[in-house]
């Protein structure tokens, strides 16, 4: 099931005031935003510190096994991954919160070199076709794309020696 935090329902800030300074640098502040409860759209790429604080590392229930989906990876628009994939995070037993993260072109950049790679993001589940390395030289992707995260913050750990696909 997708769930939002109770610490986070009210305001997308970690309980933390030495995680909240940490994420302000990272990605500033003032875009997140709660799309539905356990969809969040934050401004940086660190979800979990924003469930769990700077204790992350002993919270953390690894990347969340589920069936047809990686546990993070790249699509077009949430609204695209939740149309394909909420129903799935819903039954499953365990609890979920979901994170995306905005990232932009930049066409200024454009075959310059550097910038946003998509290898190191996951799996792309979007309807584009990319063909470069950087996000920056793709023909299309004009309004960027997002990455997704999937928390586990409850229930069984699965894995594959215990998961029936």
């Amino acid at each position: 099931m997708l769930k939002t935090p109770e610490h986070l329902k009210k305001s997308l800030k970690s309980s933390d005031p030495v995680t909240n300074g940490i994420l302000g640098v990272m990605g500033g502040e003032g875009s997140e935003r709660h799309i539905e409860d356990g969809v969040a759209v934050i401004n940086h790429f660190s979800g979990d510190m924003l469930v769990w604080g700077c204790n992350a590392h002993e919270f953390y229930m690894e990347c969340p096994e589920i069936e047809d989906i990686g546990p993070y990876g790249v699509c077009d628009t949430p609204d695209q991954f939740l149309s394909r994939y909420r129903d799935v995070l819903q039954v499953d037993e365990r609890t979920f919160f979901l994170t995306f993260t905005h990232v932009k072109k930049c066409p200024d950049n454009a075959n310059r070199g550097g910038g946003w790679r998509w290898h190191k993001w996951g799996e792309y589940i979007g309807d584009g076709s990319p063909k470069n390395e950087y996000l920056d030289d793709e023909d299309g992707f004009d309004d960027g794309v997002y990455v997704y995260h999937i928390l586990q913050t409850d229930g069984p750990n699965k894995n594959k020696e215990n998961f029936d696909f």
